[in-house]
């Protein structure tokens, strides 16, 4: 007996689904659905977390978690990265490692 899965069936990991798979038919659920999940783990492995944080899938419906997954554009992981990094000197135990609130232009910490 083979497994085989159902027309429209939803399988795999939301976190790191593709667009096409969120729309749950088998038209363009193909190779270039596997890229788009090995484009998910870098920017895992880049910023430490998937496009679509945890906490984005965490206490929303079924139709609303594949809404978010074809619609919404996750931020890019440069802006993530610049995020980190600004926390990161902030929380650095030295002073002088740390940004003043002025350092930032236009109070936006991505562009300090």
């Amino acid at each position: 007996m083979g497994l085989a899965t159902n027309f429209a069936q939803f399988i795999g990991t939301p976190s790191h689904m593709s667009p096409e798979q969120a729309e749950m038919s088998e038209v363009d659920v193909d190779t270039r659905s596997d890229v788009f999940s090995l484009g998910v783990l870098l920017y895992e492995l880049l910023t430490g977390t998937t496009p679509f944080g945890r906490e984005k899938f965490s206490d929303v419906s079924f139709d609303e978690l594949r809404r978010i997954i074809r619609q919404e554009g996750p931020p890019r992981p440069s802006t993530r990265l610049s995020m980190l990094a600004a926390v990161n000197r902030q929380r650095s135990p030295c002073p002088t490692h740390r940004d003043s609130p002025t350092s930032f232009k236009n109070n936006d910490p991505t562009q300090g």
